[in-house]
């Protein structure tokens, strides 16, 4: 395909390159629209504008009930992982039981209700679930108020104010709402600061100065991988300040993410994983939310290709015989 039209946060288009010598496209044209909102984009589905589109969680079970005409439903696990980051370098969580009062204040459940209609379960860490990596269980099971109130008190902090960063889309804004109620009922208030995705990375970035340590909470997602070292990579120490907003700083860590590389046994590398993912939850710096559920719907004349991470890859879409 050659690269012929952008339109700028609203669509890319390509069209087959004549001069391919290998297989014919399926396709001769494929228009990538950028719709920011899952249920906008559901609507134009519905009023046959798309071929195919992600549609919102909270939408789901209302599809598989009534598909449109010719359309077929994809639901999936992907291996995008959530979490709330807890950043130590902030001068209000540089305690660690501060840190843990905000682990055992956040009620994960509700958000896997609330935002992500039960269709997932709560992941035990940034390795893929389902898989032989990943841990039995996280370290803090459950929210507990009480726990989270005393810890505030041994630490002698009182009306703890934090701020909470997050991407201005409806399914992040959602979760942070939800954080922010659930550490109420622990006596700690906070405050969402909504950034568009640009400006978003910047506030966590060293290179644009000393505001990085200054995040207090930050609502996260990767595009993650299938071996547990292409999710682990981004919290090692020299991630800080890029990827590591959480200030997470262990030595430990660093070697085993060395020994994990280079490891080929099996019960090590699981070994290795579930103890470094047990650092990252010790440290306060981590509350492990879920790997997003993915839902597709598209139109049944064709194939598509989707990654692991939920991307799909439209110049590979085939259509059916």
């Amino acid at each position: 395909y050659l690269f012929s039209d952008w339109q700028q946060k609203q669509k890319v288009t390509l069209t087959a390159n004549p001069d391919w010598p290998g297989p014919k496209p399926d396709f001769g044209k494929v228009e990538i629209y950028v719709v920011a909102d899952d249920q906008a984009a559901q609507l134009a589905y519905e009023a046959d504008a798309f071929d195919y589109t992600k549609i919102a969680i909270s939408a789901t079970k209302a599809v598989k009930a009534s598909l449109p005409a010719d359309t077929s439903l994809i639901e999936a696990q992907s291996t995008r992982y959530v979490w709330l980051t807890i950043n130590m370098l902030s001068p209000r969580l540089k305690d660690l039981k501060v840190r843990q009062a905000v682990q055992y204040g956040v009620d994960v459940e509700q958000i896997l209700t609330g935002v992500y209609d039960d269709l997932t379960k709560r992941s035990t860490g940034v390795v893929q679930p389902g898989t032989k990596f990943a841990r039995a269980s996280n370290l803090i099971a459950a929210p507990d108020y009480e726990k989270s109130a005393a810890l505030l008190t041994e630490a002698g902090v009182s009306d703890l104010s934090l701020t909470l960063t997050v991407m201005n889309d409806s399914i992040r804004t959602a979760t942070a709402q939800i954080i922010q109620a659930s550490l109420e009922q622990a006596g700690i208030k906070v405050e969402i600061q909504p950034y568009d995705e640009a400006a978003f990375w910047g506030v966590g970035d060293k290179t644009q100065g000393e505001g990085y340590k200054n995040i207090d909470l930050a609502l996260m997602d990767f595009a993650g991988g299938i071996d547990p070292s292409e999710n682990l990579v981004w919290f090692r120490p020299d991630q800080i300040g890029a990827y590591n907003w959480s200030g997470f700083d262990s030595a430990e860590f660093e070697t085993s993410y060395q020994q994990l590389v280079a490891e080929s046994d099996e019960p090590k590398r699981i070994a290795l994983s579930n103890r470094m993912e047990d650092l990252m939850e010790q440290s306060g710096g981590f509350i492990f939310i879920c790997h997003q559920p993915l839902v597709v719907i598209h139109k049944t004349s064709f194939e598509p290709v989707i990654y692991p991470d939920g991307h799909p890859n439209p110049v590979l879409f085939k259509k059916k015989a």
